[in-house]
């Protein structure tokens, strides 16, 4: 079985998205619209059709054994809140 993480940037402009595998080599990679303008509740449901979209381009969700998520500025992981 293959094992690759989903990595993904969210940016102001786009929400990038990349699947890796244990050594380094690039399976699939998408990018998506953010439109922070629409919202935090938006740009939350932009970044699990994301997810989903990458699932559904035939990455098997048993092959994936992590997941690294890059945002801009710092994160409360208690509180679950962005600062920037």
């Amino acid at each position: 079985m293959n094992k690759y993480v989903i990595s993904i940037d969210m940016g102001g402009t786009n929400i990038r998205a990349g699947v890796v595998d244990e050594v380094g080599g690039i399976k699939h990679k998408q990018s998506i619209l953010t439109e922070a303008d629409l919202g935090k509740e938006s740009v939350v449901e932009r970044l699990i059709e994301l997810i989903q979209s990458i699932y559904n381009k035939g990455v098997p969700k048993d092959e994936i054994i992590g997941l690294s998520l890059a945002v801009p500025g710092p994160y409360d992981v208690k509180s679950g809140v962005f600062y920037n």
